[in-house]
């Protein structure tokens, strides 16, 4: 019965995936950090000289996030030896990020060159019989890099206790250890469109 349940959620699953894989929108806010001013009076000899280029202030963002992840892999410990392990759900994640250039059109990168954040996620879909929440903290460097640490629990069990992702890109690798029921090993796939509110530093 879960075969064929799985079966039926996975080719969506895979259009959404198409549909949506690099989504991403930016609002400009209209307000601007303030500038810098210099009050000296200028040289007497003008002609010496040297006309300052100014330098990109680079933008500030809140970035939001919400999408779906499909992940598989192996799991040991509990009750059981070692067994395959596979999940299916959804995830929230909300960043301040720093881009060290202006992001001006709306096609640029939602990904800033550092960002730190929260993640949520919930799996109702796992290969035993409960669903898993968790929440993590997480860094971004280079828009495509991650590393989030943090906490999960199944509702309905015993089972809760450490988590840890580390993310290229939409690819993540993912391990937990939950009490009573060991530890898995899962690598996954992020489909999260994303919204950005885009600020001068």
């Amino acid at each position: 019965m879960k075969a064929t349940t799985i079966g039926s959620i996975i080719p969506p699953f895979l259009a959404l995936a198409a549909l949506c894989a690099s989504g991403c929108l930016h609002h400009r806010l209209t307000r601007n950090a303030p500038g810098h001013v210099d009050l000296r009076p200028p040289p007497a000899d003008t002609s010496r000289r040297v006309p300052e280029e100014p330098d990109d202030p680079g933008d500030q963002a809140l970035i939001f996030s919400a999408g779906g992840f499909i992940a598989g892999g192996a799991a040991v410990g509990g009750a059981r030896r070692l067994r395959g392990s596979y999940g299916l759900g959804l995830e929230a994640r909300s960043l301040y990020g720093q881009f060290d250039d202006t992001v001006l059109f709306a096609d640029d990168s939602a990904l800033p060159d550092r960002a730190l954040g929260v993640n949520f996620g919930w799996t109702p879909l796992l290969e035993d019989d409960h669903s898993r929440l968790h929440i993590e903290l997480q860094g971004r460097l280079r828009g495509v890099l991650g590393l989030a640490v943090g906490f999960c629990w199944e509702p309905g069990s015993d089972g809760r206790g450490p988590q840890a992702t580390g993310s290229l890109g939409p690819l993540f690798l993912r391990g937990t250890y939950l009490t009573g029921l060991g530890t898995a090993l899962q690598i996954g796939m992020a489909l999260e469109p994303s919204f950005a509110l885009v600020w001068s530093r």
